[in-house]
Order: structure tokens, then C-alpha cells, then sequence
């Protein structure tokens, strides 16, 4: 393995513990705060770390080619991120970042009703099988399926769909300028919502948990964005889904709840759908990019 990939694979690594963790602190605040602040304080905080970094770089431009196309993908990416947020709010920590994480099998069906993109037979079963999967973790028969749940499926579906505007737009935009155009619509988008109905904090632990929102999802979108950038998506993509298991550790140590048996099953499911997905679809129905949404 090349030292790019393992690179890569660590800062995959370094995502998927990021992301947990900021949903942790969003899951923790509750709905004291309301998603739209949550949100601004991710990017705006984000956007206030980047600055430094485009300061000392040598290879950042300004201009953006395609803007209109990034605009449309850049609220994408913040409906799924807000959705997530919103998943988290009303249902468990696990349950919501494995539904989230379902985007690799809503990308193909994407790419073919957008851009007639075709998946082999074996991309087809994978994406069935990963469905299945999704099924069985929701497990209707036994309980109603909630609107955390539908929420976090929302999220995956409008990350799928940033994904697949990233491809049309092309591979030709450097990592620092996709950031920062990034942050910097997301933070311009959500200010008109905060400025109008802001919800001060009451105290200086839901204060702080707002700043590590900010710096910890910077963290998670820096690693994810490189990760890509450096190892095939077909390895980081799985690595990823260590946020599942993650995020049932924090569930477990910090409000005492277990994952169900049939959580386990169905995870097992659409990971194993997802990993046929990735390495059996036609590379044109799964997209390799540079970056993650997420998101």
C-alpha cells in the first residue's frame, strides 16, 4: 500500500471519529438550539479556521468556475447536513449515522435518472441488498418508523445528490477553494436564519459544545475531503461506517441505550450492499471525487 493510501485511510479514520463526535455535542445540546444556528456555527467557525490556511498557501485562487452549479451543490450538501443534524435531535446516535451513511446506494439510482449512468447486475444486487438492510435496521413489523429515521435517509439522498453535482462539475477544483467556496456559501445561506431568530445560549457548556461543533466539524470535513483526495473512495467509503460503531459507543457510555439485535444485522447488511455497490457498479454509477459533503 502506497503511503498516499494509507495517508488517506488515516485521515478516513480521523473523519469518521470528527463526525461522531460533532453529532455527539449536537445530540447533547438537544433542541435548545435550533438546527439552523447549529449549522451556522459549524461553517462559520469552520470558515474563521480556514483563513489561516489559505494565508500561508501558496496555490489558492479565488476564482470559481462553475459557480452557479457549486451553489446548487453547496445547498445540497447543507440540506444534508442540516437533515442530519435534525435525525440526530429525534432519534439514536447509531440509527442516524448508519442511515446517513446509506448515500454510496443513492448515488447510482441518482447518476441514472440524471445522467443515464448504467450499474452491472451486481451493482443492482448490492444496492437491493443494502435496502434490505435498511429494512431490517428500521424494522417496521415491530415499531413505527420514526421521522428521525426518514430524516436521515433525506440527508443521505441530498448528499448523494451533491456528490453526483460535484461529478458534473468536473475534477478540476483544487481542495482549498472547494472548502472555502463551500464554508463560505453555507455560513451566507444560514446568517439571514440566525440574525433573525437566534437563540442565545443560556449557558457556557452549551456555549462551548457550539464552538466544538464548529472546530470539530472542520476537522471532519478537512480529513474527508483529503482522504479522498488520497486514497480510492472504495476504501475510504467503508472506513467511514466506523462512526456507526462509534457513535453506539457514546450511546452506550452516555445515555445508557444498546443497539438491538436487528440493528446489528441490518448494519451488517448495508455494508456488505455497500461494498458490493462500490467495488461491482460501474465506476460511472459511484463516482470517485475529491471530498465529501457530509454531511
Amino acid at each position: 500500500m502506497s503511503p498516499h493510501v494509507w495517508r488517506g485511510s488515516l485521515l478516513a479514520v480521523v473523519a469518521a471519529i470528527s463526525l461522531t463526535t460533532m453529532n455527539v455535542f449536537v445530540k447533547l445540546i438537544g433542541t435548545n438550539i435550533p438546527v439552523y444556528e447549529l449549522i451556522w456555527c459549524r461553517f462559520f467557525v469552520g470558515l474563521i479556521l480556514l483563513f489561516p490556511v489559505l494565508f500561508f498557501s501558496r496555490d489558492f485562487r479565488f476564482k470559481l468556475k462553475n459557480p452557479l452549479k457549486f451553489l446548487l451543490r453547496t445547498i445540497s450538501a447543507l440540506l444534508g447536513s442540516a437533515l442530519l443534524f435534525m435525525a440526530v435531535q429525534r432519534t439514536s446516535l447509531a440509527q442516524a449515522l448508519l442511515l446517513a451513511n446509506t448515500t454510496p446506494l443513492i448515488v447510482p439510482i441518482l447518476a441514472f435518472l440524471m445522467v443515464h449512468a448504467k450499474t452491472t447486475k451486481f451493482g443492482v444486487f448490492g444496492i437491493l441488498l443494502g435496502f434490505v438492510g435498511v429494512g431490517v435496521v428500521l424494522n417496521p413489523t415491530h415499531s413505527t418508523i420514526g421521522l428521525g429515521a426518514l430524516l436521515a435517509l433525506a440527508s443521505a439522498f441530498f448528499v448523494a445528490l451533491a456528490i453526483l453535482q460535484i461529478r458534473l462539475i468536473g475534477k478540476t477544483m483544487g481542495t482549498l477553494p472547494m472548502l472555502f467556496y463551500y464554508f463560505l456559501m453555507s455560513t451566507v445561506i444560514t446568517t439571514p436564519f440566525g440574525l433573525i431568530k437566534m437563540v442565545i445560549p443560556h449557558s457556557s457548556k452549551i456555549l462551548l459544545f457550539l464552538l466544538l461543533i464548529g472546530v470539530i466539524g472542520f476537522i471532519y470535513q478537512l480529513c474527508s475531503t483529503l482522504s479522498y483526495k488520497l486514497a480510492p473512495v472504495r476504501l475510504t467509503t467503508p472506513i467511514l461506517y466506523l462512526n456507526v460503531l462509534l457513535g453506539s459507543l457514546f450511546e452506550w457510555a452516555l445515555w445508557g441505550q444498546k443497539p438491538t439485535l436487528s440493528f446489528w444485522i441490518g448494519c451488517l447488511i448495508i455494508i456488505i450492499g455497500v461494498l458490493i455497490t462500490l467495488f461491482f457498479g460501474h465506476p460511472n454509477a459511484v463516482p470517485t471525487i475529491k471530498g465529501d459533503p457530509h454531511d
